[in-house]
């Protein structure tokens, strides 16, 4: 290949020769003839094997100039690598120089929950477009919160573009589909049957108004002792009192009958149960169903299902399609057309990989979820799969952990975790946990998240020109410890501002009163309150 070249992105050329013989793969010891597992979760384990395979040694690697200079600065390079060092060097972590521990540029943010940290990414990202000409960018593989942040920015009219999309299963014609597999499959309980017929897109149009009247016809019929299972149950239950409900529900059983015998025939090909699913689908909704990005991706999806299905399983029972149909359209991703904001965008792990922005912000820094969990596998023992020259189960942990030295490496970079998900409190990530033991106090520690306004949470409208009473979330100590602890550089205590609308009362009634150091603009007196990570 004339002129041709192999970049290898985030190549550790200053990496200490016995950690990087340490990463393997390893040969085998001659007495025992057992071999020693390779460090997959180490960030250029990847390169070193693709460097053997190439028959490359990392000497022979230049840089390339060409290609951009480093946004960050050396010494945060340095401490980087030092924090993601293997387990059996760790030990050098006492003896490394204040100037190597540096992570100038970084600030942590650990909230309390999920909901807390959005609204923190929310307001970084909102704070960069005060910069003319700056970009910011969320980076993180954990989608409800990239779709939490996106709902808040959307509250100042600022449109953001998420590159991994939403899933399918989330979207309107999605959740038509699994309504209508879910009220067959439970033989159209009132819950199930009543949600499919309520659903957004049933009968959109001009006729939504009369469908809705008679939907709640029937709701209000249905409450009380439950009908017999199947739509002859509820047709024998309306029948017993005749009016609106009993009329309107002769017309909309004829639409759902072919699927429910369907479903009442007991096992059979999957094709034919995603046709009538398909065909009830379509009487119900109409072309509407099938229209816009989300619509041209269920009917591309349930039309790859359908050609596909013979190379299933030959019979399936119906009841399992729900289960069946919510897992692949989780995997479906549908991405909006360009539109957001120029200088703001989220990204997933991979897309951020041949990105830059001048604020990059590291959003779920948990365990589980930035790396994620490997996946078990039923077969084969680790150590098996190595004696085979299988990748192991957590390869993917030291491609997360490389993704997430390379976004530390933009001008600003703000690392975020909540305390607990939406079910338990949650395990901080190696990778904080890493950052945390090496650095200590020498991470700027970001206090930030309070509440909105509390009038924006009534009218779901804030300023576009400035978040209201936002100023909590911009509060920040200039020296701060990774843990929240610390002082100003002068050595005086730091002072942490209080939301102006946390006050319960406050929050009833609307107003925003200012607190101490906080102008009744809602914007902080002293500089040392904004959020910077100089």
């Amino acid at each position: 290949m004339p002129q041709g070249m192999v970049v290898f992105a985030g190549l550790d050329l200053a990496l200490p020769d016995e950690e990087w013989d340490a990463l393997g793969p390893h040969d085998p010891n001659p007495v025992t003839g057992v071999t020693r597992r390779s460090i997959e979760t180490h960030p250029q384990f990847d390169a070193k094997l693709m460097l053997l395979r190439m028959a490359v040694a990392r000497g022979e690697v230049q840089t390339w100039r060409e290609g951009g200079g480093h946004d960050a600065d050396p010494a945060r390079g340095r401490a980087i690598a030092n924090a993601l060092a293997p387990a059996d060097f760790t030990g050098k972590w006492t003896q490394i120089a204040a100037e190597d521990r540096r992570l100038k540029g970084v600030t942590a943010a650990e909230l309390a929950t999920p909901a807390e940290e959005a609204q923190a990414i929310a307001l970084v990202l909102r704070e960069a477009l005060e910069v003319p000409e700056r970009t910011a960018a969320l980076v993180t593989p954990d989608r409800a919160l990239a779709r939490r942040v996106a709902a808040h920015l959307g509250r100042w009219n600022i449109g953001i573009d998420d590159s991994a999309g939403r899933p399918l299963s989330i979207l309107p014609p999605g959740t038509l589909l699994l309504a209508l597999a879910e009220a067959a499959a439970q033989r159209f309980s009132p819950l199930a049957l009543l949600a499919l017929l309520k659903h957004p897109l049933v009968r959109a149009g001009e006729d939504r108004l009369l469908w809705l009247d008679g939907a709640r016809a029937l709701d209000r019929r249905l409450r009380g002792p439950r009908p017999a299972a199947g739509l002859d149950g509820i047709a024998g239950h309306l029948e017993e009192r005749k009016g609106t409900a009993s009329t309107w529900w002769a017309d909309v059983q004829p639409l759902l009958t072919p699927l429910a015998n369907a479903f009442d025939q007991g096992p059979q090909p999957l094709a034919s149960v995603l046709a009538c699913l398909r065909e009830t689908a379509q009487s119900l909704c109409g072309d509407n169903l099938w229209s816009g990005l989300a619509g041209r991706a269920a009917a591309e999806f349930l039309a790859d299902l359908e050609a596909e299905a013979p190379a299933g399983p030959p019979r399936i029972d119906p009841r399992e399609l729900p289960q069946l149909l919510r897992t692949l359209l989780d995997e479906v991703a549908v991405r909006p057309a360009p539109g957001g904001h120029p200088r703001l965008a989220i990204y997933g792990l991979i897309e951020a990989r041949l990105q830059t922005a001048d604020v990059m912000v590291l959003g779920g820094l948990n365990e589980g979820v930035w790396p994620g969990r490997p996946a078990p596998d039923p077969w084969l023992a680790p150590r098996i799969r190595m004696e085979l020259g299988l990748p192991g189960l957590e390869r993917r942990v030291g491609t997360a952990a490389h993704d997430f030295a390379q976004a530390l490496g933009a001008p600003r970079a703000v690392v975020t975790r909540a305390r607990r998900d939406a079910k338990s409190p949650a395990l901080a990530s190696r990778l904080w946990l890493r950052l945390q033991a090496l650095a200590g106090g020498s991470v700027r520690a970001g206090i930030g998240a309070g509440r909105l306004d509390a009038r924006a949470r009534r009218s779901g409208r804030t300023s576009p020109r400035r978040p209201s009473c936002a100023v909590a979330a911009r509060a920040t100590a200039s020296e701060g410890d990774f843990r929240h602890r610390g002082g100003s550089p002068q050595g005086r205590p730091l002072r942490l501002l209080r939301t102006p609308c946390s006050r319960p009362d406050a929050a009833r009634s609307g107003r925003c009163r200012p607190q101490r150091g906080v102008a009744r603009d809602g914007s902080p007196r002293h500089p040392r309150a904004m959020v910077e990570a100089r």
